[in-house]
Formats: structure tokens, sequence, C-alpha cells
């Protein structure tokens, strides 16, 4: 009897630990699906910002106009990293030609619509910089609960696989200097 006690108050903590963990990976992978769609909004009214001062250069270029708007188009849906990484290439990009544009125009640099705009690209600069932070934490997270014993035979058991990392090169981790 004292034996059949103890065998179900070990099923009744395996149990409770399996729930708890898959409770917990639940929470860990929605986190990181919460801080990947943070990134997707931030390059978003980054891609917004830029557009605004694109349509800026307007009456200063058309041929530069057009062109950062044809750039501005090939934005990719950014519905995993690969997608993500794509954007961040094309704003660097975006975000260099403007920069060359404005030292081409002083009247353009010096007007109060692109003072703003640059005021708000950096801020939301900012914002992907700490968003892709809090994503790559949360990864971290999630990755030791799906690889450290004894979670990680929960996770095997529940097909859980560990997530990547967003990762840029070292030459490209900033952005072009848009100081004004």
């Amino acid at each position: 009897m004292v034996i059949l006690g103890i065998m179900i108050a070990l099923v009744v903590i395996i149990a409770v630990y399996f729930i708890a963990t898959q409770r917990s990976l639940v929470m860990t992978k929605e986190n990181i699906a919460n801080a990947f769609s943070q990134i997707k909004v931030s390059q978003q009214s980054r891609f917004d910002a830029l557009t605004e001062l694109a349509k800026a250069t307007k009456s200063y270029s058309e041929y530069e106009y057009k062109t950062l708007m044809e750039v501005i188009s090939k934005r990719q849906s950014s519905n995993d990293i690969k997608g993500i990484e794509n954007n961040e290439e094309i704003l660097r990009n975006l975000s260099g030609r403007i920069n060359a544009l404005a030292e081409n125009y002083p009247d353009l640099k010096a007007s109060e619509t692109y003072k703003e705009t640059m005021q708000s690209i950096n801020k939301y600069e900012n914002t992907v910089r700490t968003s892709r932070m809090v994503f790559n934490d949360t990864v971290t997270i999630y990755n030791r609960k799906v690889k450290q014993f004894p979670s990680s035979l929960v996770a095997s058991v529940l097909g859980y696989k560990a997530e990547d990392y967003l990762e840029m090169d070292d030459s490209k981790s900033d952005m072009p200097n848009l100081e004004y």
C-alpha cells in the first residue's frame, strides 16, 4: 500500500512538472513572438519616417525622390529572421542615401521637416536596437529551457526546438550617422 502511494505521488509530481514546464515553454515562445513583432513595428515606423523624408526631397531632386521611393518599395514582408535582416540592410542603404542627399542640398538639411524626421528616425533606430536585444534575450531564455535537463525532456516530447538569434554583421551594426 505504501509503495502504491509513493508511485502515485511520483506520477503526480512528474505530471505537475511536465505541465509546469510546458506552460513555461509556451509563455517563453509567446514572448519571442511578441519581441519579434515589436521589431517589425519599429522597422515599419522607420520606413514610414524615411518615406516622409524621401517625400521632402521631392522638391529638391525628382530623380533622388524616385530613387529613394524605389529603395523603399524593395522592403520585404518580415515574417522571419531573414526578412528582418534584409529590411535592416534596406534601411541602412536608404538612410545613407538620404544623408548624402542632405549634404548636397543644405536647404533640405536646414528644413524643419528634415530635422523632425531625423529625430524620429533616430528614436525608431534606438527602439529597433532595444527590441533586438529583448528578442535575443528572450530566445536565450527559451533555448536554455529547450536544451537544459530535465526541461529538455519535456521540450523534446512536445516538439519544441531551439530558436535562432537575430544576428548582424559587426560592420553593419550601426545605422549611418544621421545627425543634422
